[in-house]
């Protein structure tokens, strides 16, 4: 038997779950879950290509660090150019702080993936 399509609710919107999708070729209709992809993406885009993050005043990361938790949890710390940031007119929307100066977004190892993912979902028709 061929699995084509898979159909499940966002409960199954799992990393694990989208490889085993992914590796029997087969097409996910899975819905993003806000509980395991938490970036905002009227505020952030991805570009695949370039590894990297772009606000929506057009300000890019200059470096991403890896960390892990000791709980485990890993995460991605990338910064964006500070002099772009000091200088943007959305500052007080974006950096809370006035002792930090650039914008630092912190996101799960799999919020890339699972970005490229979210823009597929939005395009599809079921």
């Amino acid at each position: 038997m061929e699995i084509e399509e898979v159909f499940a609710d966002k409960a199954y919107f799992r990393k694990s779950i989208l490889d085993k999708v992914k590796d029997i070729k087969a097409e996910a209709y899975i819905p993003v879950s806000e509980s395991v992809y938490r970036i905002d993406e009227e505020k952030f885009s991805y570009n695949k290509d370039s590894y990297e993050w772009f606000c929506q005043q057009g300000n890019k990361t200059i470096s991403k660090k890896y960390t892990k938790y000791k709980n485990g949890r890993e995460f991605y710390r990338y910064k964006f150019e500070r002099e772009k940031c000091r200088n943007c007119p959305k500052r007080k929307e974006c950096i809370t702080s006035k002792s930090i100066i650039s914008k630092v977004l912190i996101i799960g190892i799999n919020v890339p993936e699972f970005y490229d993912y979210s823009q597929k979902q939005k395009n599809r028709r079921i």
